[in-house]
């Protein structure tokens, strides 16, 4: 089966004006999204382009994805819902804060994801080859721009600017990141196809090579320590559609991109270990920040002196905070187990109840942590449970017949593996990047479960066996 055009009925018309209008509408709201202070603008990029696709979708169709494969992860995402608005209301010692976190993060994320998947449901599919080929530019912009910074910097200074936390349009390594995992989520999915002697897009394989290269150059230019993870669950990803493929369907040219993948993460790996200083004090840091009574630096960094490790040098903040935090964090969890109300400063408020106005603690730097500490056990269980499910709903749709619905499964599950994966080491909860994972499930999800031409085998790195 071939490309997403090969699936476009003879009597299609190509997008006309007000479909023009609609893909300048998507491209501008993702390069708005991590620019910082542009929430009101992203705001009313998001309503527009809402209520222009919400005519032109076909909503009719929403049943089969809302009865049928989307069934287990939409009684997660309500159950969640349902959960955290009860704690606000009946549990959390300050509901109006809560209520308003909720409004302003939460339903705005699943207000995105309608966007998405009212964007996904054009009448034909050339449309939709559009759309994700406008979504891809888009991220590949976003990550050229972290080269063409990375670039400057490095005329400016005389250096290579590894590690530096690089200000700018994209406010950082923290939010460029994002944008990165995106676009290698993309091209992952599209080169292991090719893998399989199959592709979704008329692209040549050199081109997805270049922007490849500039993807890893923007790796290394954001120093993200947790990115390496990130990249090992994408390899890892493509090793295991290699290894499933029978041997002699395999393309010599994938088979050496999957070598010069692997030589790639771990020479970023040694890179980065050589070079970055905070792995080489990870270790003796751990007794320093679990001593959280002995050591207060973590609550009030602007009362209390840096703690310093046996040689005299000061600890990484970094490593310190992180683990600090996450110690202080698994406490407040047993304190209030049903939680202290969903927001972005949950953890603030608990470690504030404990520790009163002295405290200074903004957050822990872990998704994970704060959706426990803000909902309690059982809203994080339900949390997890939903990330589980869309990975696993996806994952069983990775070999579909229609390639563009296999690109959509596996672009989708690699968004929810890194995604998950980076919850439990990074603030993934802020609006912008919350919204965009939401906004790529509604997007995505509707393409990846299509039941015309699905062939469903066993989950890749998500759930167990074959079906």
């Amino acid at each position: 089966m071939g490309k997403w055009s090969n699936c476009v009925p003879t009597n299609s018309k190509t997008v006309d004006a007000s479909g023009r209008i609609q893909l300048a509408l998507l491209a501008s709201l993702l390069l708005v999204w991590p620019i910082p202070h542009s929430i009101a603008l992203r705001n009313l990029l998001l309503g527009i382009l809402f209520l222009s696709t919400s005519f032109a979708a076909d909503w009719a169709r929403v049943r089969w994805f809302a009865l049928k494969p989307m069934r287990v992860p939409d009684i997660f995402c309500a159950a969640f819902t349902a959960w955290i608005l009860l704690v606000a209301v009946f549990i959390s010692p300050r509901p109006w804060w809560s209520l308003g976190e909720i409004q302003g993060q939460w339903i705005m994320a699943l207000l995105t994801m309608l966007t998405g998947l009212a964007i996904s449901l054009p009448r034909n599919q050339t449309d939709t080859l559009k759309v994700m080929s406008v979504v891809i530019a888009v991220f590949a912009l976003e990550v050229l721009a972290v080269d063409g910074q990375g670039v400057w910097w490095t005329i400016q200074h005389g250096a290579w600017p590894h590690w530096a936390r690089m200000g700018g349009l994209t406010a950082g390594p923290g939010k460029a990141s994002y944008e990165t995992n995106f676009l290698l989520s993309a091209l992952v999915a599209e080169i292991t196809l090719r893998m399989e002697g199959r592709s979704t897009f008329n692209v040549p394989s050199w081109m997805l090579g270049v922007v490849l290269a500039l993807a890893a150059l923007s790796v290394n230019l954001e120093a993200m320590r947790n990115e390496l993870f990130d990249l090992a669950v994408f390899l890892g990803f493509a090793a295991r559609i290699g290894y499933r493929t029978n041997k002699g369907r395999v393309s010599r040219g994938g088979m050496v991109g999957l070598g010069l993948g692997f030589m790639l993460v771990i020479g970023l790996g040694v890179l980065d270990l050589a070079v970055d200083p905070r792995w080489k004090t990870l270790w003796a840091t751990v007794p320093i920040a679990l001593d959280t009574s002995g050591h207060l630096y973590w609550l009030n960094m602007a009362r209390f002196p840096i703690p310093h490790l046996p040689d005299g040098q000061a600890v990484s903040q970094s490593n310190y905070l992180r683990i600090a935090w996450i110690k202080e964090g698994l406490e407040a969890i047993a304190r209030n187990p049903w939680g202290v109300g969903y927001g972005r400063s949950a953890f603030a408020h608990a470690i504030k109840a404990k520790f009163g106005a002295i405290s200074r603690v903004e957050g822990p730097n872990n998704s994970l942590l704060d959706i426990a500490v803000g909902s309690g056990v059982i809203g994080v269980t339900l949390w997890l449970g939903w990330i589980f499910s869309l990975g696993r709903m996806v994952s069983v749709r990775i070999h579909g017949v229609v390639d563009s619905d296999a690109f959509a499964a596996r672009f989708l599950l690699l968004i929810v593996l890194s995604f998950g994966i980076r919850m439990a080491m990074d603030s993934d909860m802020q609006n912008y990047t919350l919204e965009q994972f939401c906004f790529a499930i509604g997007l995505l999800a509707p393409l990846a479960i299509r039941e015309n031409g699905a062939r469903e085998v066993g989950p890749v790195l998500v759930g167990g066996g074959k079906r």
